[in-house]
């Protein structure tokens, strides 16, 4: 383990190498994560900073989208998935089976440390530290442990990105802007017991995407990898109670019900961003297109960044060329999936390519516009 002294000085000079740059990534999430595994492939030296030592867990939903880009990078994370079988729609006691996409889920944390252990041997150090602010003239971090001089950095720090809030403070050309969604939302986890005591239950529920509509609210749920559903409450009615009495074909013990009810709702936002990709700064994953949670987009969109990431670092020397490349081909597909995620999208049959990495969220959403 590296002493305080010792980090300091690899913080403040970094590692020369022949070809390499020095590589700051803000945030060890899905898209931080995939984006270390990308730059250190290519002999980058990269340092994560994440302030957060317990991350809070979540079950995720992959679409061919992301796992394509898992798949270009060779990360390993089958064995943690549970593979969607079907969809199925429940309204009162009717269960109405519905073809499925090719989609998995997986825990948040899972697919981090799928990701992670495919960096181990490369030149990938991760850091429990805060990011205090920029001075993006001189290219220096300045986090809670000392000082990091990068030659690109990337913020992949979340709905709440210091990096994006600081990068508009220092620089006026960039800019972005939040539109609250017309959602409110809360998630909850229904266990493996309580998921058989449901009307209709047969062995093939653990394995499937379970969808309950109600009249101004939806319960979307995929299957969570102990066996239960990961239960995501969304209404389009701010005022909403989370009345659990609308679905009555969930049974849900008294200990589940009150954490649903002692979670606090939040609201669905979108974050549109000027720039993706400014002087030495990338934004990727929620810091550069916060979406809205009923799509099941947010993951696939941040693990798809690195695959243009990636397809920047060919052929380029300068890490203002990487940066301008990477913000001129994913501008308008992370503004795209900010608007897709604003839509009610069941209702338009273009959005069954929604998790195709085949067409880009630019041209789904063209398609969708002309008709």
């Amino acid at each position: 383990m590296l002493s305080y002294g010792q980090f300091f000085l690899l913080l403040i000079y970094g590692i020369v190498k022949c070809g390499a740059f020095n590589v700051g990534i803000i945030g060890s999430g899905p898209a931080g994560a995939l984006a270390a595994l990308s730059l250190a492939r290519r002999g980058h030296v990269v340092k994560i900073f994440e302030q957060h030592e317990d991350v809070v867990d979540e079950t995720l939903v992959l679409s061919k989208r992301g796992m394509d880009a898992l798949d270009r990078f060779g990360v390993k994370y089958d064995h943690k998935c549970v593979d969607i079988k079907q969809q199925l729609y429940h309204n009162g006691d009717n269960v109405e089976q519905r073809q499925t996409l090719e989609s998995s889920s997986i825990g948040k944390n899972d697919l981090v440390k799928c990701i992670l252990d495919s960096t181990k041997d490369l030149d990938v150090d991760i850091f429990n530290t805060r990011l205090l602010t920029l001075d993006i003239d001189t290219n220096f971090a300045f986090l809670e442990s000392g000082n990091y001089k990068y030659d690109l950095l990337i913020g992949a720090d979340g709905a709440g990105s210091k990096v994006r809030s600081t990068l508009r403070a220092c620089n006026s050309d960039f800019d972005f802007e939040e539109s609250i969604g017309a959602r409110v939302f809360k998630k909850f986890e229904i266990d493996n017991e309580e998921l058989k005591s449901m009307v209709n239950y047969d062995e093939n529920w653990g394995s499937s995407f379970h969808v309950w509509e109600g009249e101004d609210c939806v319960l979307r749920c995929p299957p969570s990898k102990d066996g239960g559903l990961s239960v995501s409450y969304i209404s389009k009615n701010y005022n909403e109670d989370f009345d659990m009495s609308k679905f009555p074909g969930i049974r849900m013990g008294k200990l589940h019900s009150k954490v649903m009810e002692n979670k606090k709702a939040r609201v669905g936002r979108s974050t549109y961003c000027s720039h993706v990709g400014m002087g030495n700064v990338i934004l990727m994953g929620d810091s550069a297109h916060t979406v809205c949670p009923h799509m099941e987009q947010g993951v696939n969109a941040a693990l798809e960044d690195s695959v243009y990431l990636d397809a920047c670092l060919d052929d380029r020397e300068h890490v203002g060329e990487i940066v301008n490349r990477y913000n001129t081909l994913r501008l308008d597909d992370s503004q795209s999936v900010c608007k897709l995620s604003e839509m009610d999208h069941d209702s338009h049959k273009a959005l069954k390519y929604i998790g195709n990495s085949d067409i880009s969220y630019t041209e789904i959403l063209k398609i969708i516009m002309e008709n």
